[in-house]
């Protein structure tokens, strides 16, 4: 699964039935992406799914799988998923930025 469908799960976030099933979907099937950044948008779908600390744990055992192309900086599906907030995503955004 690609980054886009965790951001179509946002999209749908106002239909909570319809965002949980995105969010769902989303465990083991991320395609086409470093370890960490799989790590990252599987974390982000936990949020969704209400399980923000599971999502944190989650995220900081990947930071160490980082490779040059995961640079910490800004990333735009934060910003998607903060309106309204998905909750413990602040959480993750500092992570995957660097800042934890």
């Amino acid at each position: 699964m690609e980054p886009g469908k965790a951001r179509r799960g946002r999209e749908q976030w106002q239909d909570r039935v319809g965002a949980q099933e995105r969010f769902r979907s989303v465990a083991g099937r991320v395609t086409g992406c470093t370890p960490f950044r799989t790590a990252e948008m599987e974390a982000i779908a936990l949020c969704g799914l209400g399980q923000a600390d599971a999502a944190k744990q989650h995220l900081l055992a990947a930071v160490p799988r980082r490779v040059p192309g995961d640079r910490p900086g800004p990333r735009t599906i934060y910003g998607l998923m903060s309106d309204p907030p998905l909750p413990g995503i602040e959480r993750l955004r500092e992570i995957a930025e660097g800042a934890a």
